[in-house]
């Protein structure tokens, strides 16, 4: 609960080392949630191209498959530039707490470009302002963030929701596809031992990734919930309310770090 009292100060005031490390803890969590998001992506995408050319050697159905199913090269751009946003809010974050000037401007614009004009901090912002009104900056910063935010993950919720995500359910059936035609194809007669193992193999490979994928984004998806109402507190924090703690926030991303040590990271 230290961070609750410390954060109501923290705009009446300068920012002490303690307040620096839990601002930059909240920022490390997120830009590691932004990472988490990006994996699992790619993943899913490389697992669906894996599975889907199991099929084209097994099964010969060249004309029924696309490789990459519904993980269609603009949706890929447009959800990598969703994680890319979310990067660049924490080097926002950790330039106005570390003084770079010159990193802040050019994440500033790339943020805003990615996000659109609900981002409104300045083009042009003055030496004086930037090291003299650092809590008047980081204010801005922060509530300009949340709307931008809540569509953030709004969009990704309807493609990582573990229930009823878009894309998940897409990976999830080509998984169980592909899973009952190797079932199939193993009981067939007159395969050979070396075919049989290449099967088993293959049918391990999909079962792993679901199981993967399946405890990944539960963990990502609580992640998403505690960054999206830590940031919103903090917003509301600047506006002298009640915020609650980072701790729901890091041990969540504790435990997606454990996860990630056991299935990988790609």
């Amino acid at each position: 609960m230290r961070f609750l009292f410390l954060v109501l100060f923290l705009f009446n005031c300068g920012f002490n080392s303690e307040q620096k490390y839990l601002l930059k803890k909240f920022s490390v969590n997120s830009n590691y949630l932004a990472d988490s998001l990006e994996d699992e992506l790619i993943f899913m995408l490389n697992s669906t191209i894996k599975i889907n050319k199991m099929n084209l050697v097994e099964f010969k159905n060249l004309d029924e498959i696309e490789l990459t199913g519904n993980f269609k090269h603009s949706t890929l751009e447009e959800r990598l530039k969703l994680f890319s946003s979310l990067k660049k809010y924490t080097i926002l974050i950790n330039s106005i707490l570390e003084d770079n000037e010159e990193e802040f401007f050019l994440n500033s614009q790339s943020f805003k470009q990615v996000t659109g004009n609900k981002f409104k901090i300045s083009k042009k912002i003055s030496e004086y302002y930037f090291f003299n009104k650092k809590k008047e900056l980081l204010k801005d910063v922060i509530q300009s963030s949340v709307p931008i935010f809540k569509d953030f993950v709004n969009l990704i919720d309807k493609d990582f929701n573990p229930e009823k995500g878009l894309l998940l359910l897409s990976f999830k059936n080509t998984c169980k596809k592909n899973r009952v035609l190797l079932e199939t194809k193993f009981y067939e007669s007159n395969l050979s031992k070396e075919k049989k193992e290449k099967l088993i193999e293959d049918y391990l490979f999909i079962k792993d990734s679901l199981n993967r994928n399946e405890k990944n984004l539960k963990k990502i998806s609580e992640a998403l919930r505690f960054f999206l109402i830590i940031n919103e507190n903090l917003a509301k924090s600047l506006e002298n309310t009640e915020i609650k703690s980072l701790e729901d926030l890091n041990s969540i991303i504790l435990e997606l770090k454990e996860l990630r040590k056991i299935y990988g990271t790609n």
